[in-house]
């Protein structure tokens, strides 16, 4: 993954000065402006989905969301 984001020109790699085994990777320009790009159709997806509910609506469909995603988390998982 790293490879080919690389080859995209979204990120770098470059060694570690203290341990030459350590390779530490960061975003590029490109990776900014993508990332960037990615926020702002979840922005735009976000207006459209929350578009007709309330403020007191949205807060409410918040809570609800937060409670599923907690039961989600203490629910145990079956490997079959």
């Amino acid at each position: 993954m790293i490879k080919r984001l690389e080859e995209l020109n979204y990120l770098q790699r470059q060694p570690d000065l203290a341990d030459e085994r350590i390779s530490r990777v960061f975003l590029k320009e490109e990776g900014w402006a993508e990332i960037h790009q990615i926020k702002d159709a979840f922005q735009q997806i976000d207006q459209v989905l929350l578009s007709n509910l309330s403020h007191e609506e949205q807060k409410t469909l918040h809570k609800l969301l937060m409670q599923v995603y907690s039961n989600l988390l203490t629910q145990p998982v079956d490997p079959s």
